[in-house]
């Protein structure tokens, strides 16, 4: 929910699930930057050698840069998210504070989005949350996405303020499923996300998805007779010749 590079690869998914005999399973977690405190801080985590406080010093601007041209190659709408998800500061790195990232607890909206997507998938209906959702985040669809998540999520045909309160009333039931999905993430071998996984095997970054596909073809991939939802349009450089 927090990752661009993870919506830059939702068209493909999507549409993978929805034409061919594949299950795609969308295990949302919290992003490393609330799951590992101090590691984009120099002042919490230490300033590695070459690293200004605050992380590696080129990473923010070139996340912003890298992901609206991965976005304009790959024709995807694309805005970089305001506000963002995760309340951080980046800039300046010689400020002593930058990188500094508010304790989960104080987030006003990660751990809203994160448990959201998790009731989701109880109900098998993430990848369709997900779908809503994060056009809002990251399309540049919303002036404010926050205020349309409740609308998103309803459009999966589950109820937001009934799940706001059994997630309220039952957190640990909530927490269960994005602990269990770290494991199975951290199992296959790679921190980082979009990470898709088959039969073990990880497939890190928007850009191995034609790799997934390829893996996939060789393991009898093939066409759904009917597409099935959610339904999207063919992503404009889907692999040529399927």
């Amino acid at each position: 929910m927090r990752s661009p590079y993870s919506y830059l690869i939702l068209q493909r998914i999507t549409y993978l699930n929805s034409n061919y005999n594949v299950d795609v399973n969308v295990k949302v977690i919290f992003p490393v930057a609330v799951r590992t405190p101090g590691m984009f801080s120099g002042g919490v985590g230490g300033t590695e050698e070459g690293h200004a406080p605050g992380g590696r010093w080129y990473k923010w601007a070139d996340t912003v840069h890298d992901t609206a041209r991965v976005a304009k190659y790959e024709g995807i709408p694309y805005r970089f998210t305001d506000p963002d998800p995760i309340v951080q500061n980046h800039w300046p790195f010689e400020n002593p504070n930058s990188g500094y990232i508010l304790p989960l607890e104080e987030q006003p909206y990660i751990a809203w989005l994160v448990r959201l997507a998790n009731a989701a998938q109880l109900a098998g209906k993430c990848l369709e949350f997900v779908n809503h959702a994060s056009p809002l985040i990251w399309g540049g669809r919303s002036d404010f996405w926050p205020a349309e998540i409740e609308e998103a999520f309803n459009k999966t045909g589950l109820d937001y303020q009934a799940t706001i309160k059994d997630i309220q009333q039952n957190p640990e039931k909530y927490d269960a499923v994005w602990q269990q999905n770290q494991v199975e993430f951290l199992a296959s071998g790679h921190g980082g996300v979009p990470n898709s996984v088959f039969r073990g095997e990880p497939f890190f970054g928007q850009d191995r998805f034609d790799l997934l596909f390829w893996r996939l073809r060789q393991n009898g991939l093939t066409t759904r007779p009917e597409p099935r939802p959610p339904f999207t349009t063919r992503p404009l450089r889907w692999p040529t010749g399927y």
